[in-house]
Formats: C-alpha cells, structure tokens, sequence
C-alpha cells in the first residue's frame, strides 16, 4: 500500500486535472472580486458624476435664491435627472450643506450615501459595499486683485535706454 502511494506521488502524467482542481477556486475567487470592484468602480463614477453636475446647476441656482428647502429640491431633481438607469434615486441618501467659502462667495456641498448590492460577494458574507460620496463648487463675489509694475528703462551692453523713446533702433542712450 505505501508503495502504491509513493508511485503515486512520484507519477507526473495527468498532473494538471489535480492542480486545476485545486486552483479553482482561487481562481473563480478573483474572477468575482474583479466584476464586484469593477460594478462599485463603475456605480460610484455615476454617482460622482450625477452629484458634480447637481453641485454645478446649484451653484448657479443661488444666484437667484437661497432658500435651503427650494435648493435642496432643486439640487436633488438635477441628480436624478442625471443618474444611471441602473441605480434607483431612492436608494440613494443625498444631503445639501452651503454657506459662505474662506475666500468669500458662496460654497454647495452635496453628499450621497449608497448601498452597492454585491453578486458574488455573498459567498464569503459581504452583502454590500457603503460609499460615501461628496462634489464641492464654491461659487459667487470672489474678486481677484492682479498688478503689473512695468520698469520704464531698461539696461543693454552697458547702456541705460528708456522705453520712452521709440524703438530699439531708434532708441538714445540716456546720459
């Protein structure tokens, strides 16, 4: 019998039914964890996405009204207007924050929570994935002060020359 075990041991023909039998799993592991990160990856650029461009049209709203209620509805119909068709709008849980921004102007923040319902990730006891998502626009009065000093002369080959006084060739040294 421990002869027959070694011969086995030592027996190389047909060795990859064994190892194929053996890497399965491991392999079809990876496979599912590729397609759940690849369904997160994909379900949070939308989300992005549609809170980005909610945050925008927000922005711009409240130029004409700060009311929080009236912002809040306006912000959260434009996110459902631009979200996947995969991803239901009450599954989501979205929130609005704004006020005034550390260089003055007016600051929208939208965040959405999400739930992404896993395939294969329930064989190993993941149910979800929670993602946190957030889109930032600071917008309004922010003034921004630009000055230029401009030295009237300058110095070539030892020679002091103003700008005053026309074109490189035309130009005089000054004495």
């Amino acid at each position: 019998m421990l002869t027959r075990f070694r011969k086995f041991l030592q027996d190389t023909g047909a060795a990859y039914g064994p190892l194929f039998a053996i890497l399965t799993v491991p392999l079809f592991g990876t496979a599912a964890a590729a397609v759940e990160y690849s369904r997160l990856i994909d379900t949070k650029s939308n989300i992005q996405n549609a809170l980005d461009a909610a945050a925008l049209a927000t922005a711009k709203e409240m130029s004409s009204s700060l009311d929080q209620s009236y912002l809040e509805q306006y912000a959260r119909n434009f996110f459902d207007a631009n979200l996947d068709n995969n991803i239901k709008p009450n599954d989501v849980r979205f929130g609005l924050t704004y006020g005034t921004g550390p260089t003055g102007g007016n600051t929208v923040k939208l965040t959405a929570n999400y739930d992404q319902k896993t395939v294969m990730g329930k064989f190993i006891g993941v149910e979800d994935f929670e993602m946190e998502i957030s889109a930032t626009v600071a917008a309004g009065n922010r003034t921004v002060e630009v000055a230029i000093v401009l030295d009237g002369q300058f110095r070539l080959h030892g020679q002091l020359y103003r700008f005053d006084q026309g074109y490189p060739h035309e130009r005089q040294a000054c004495r």
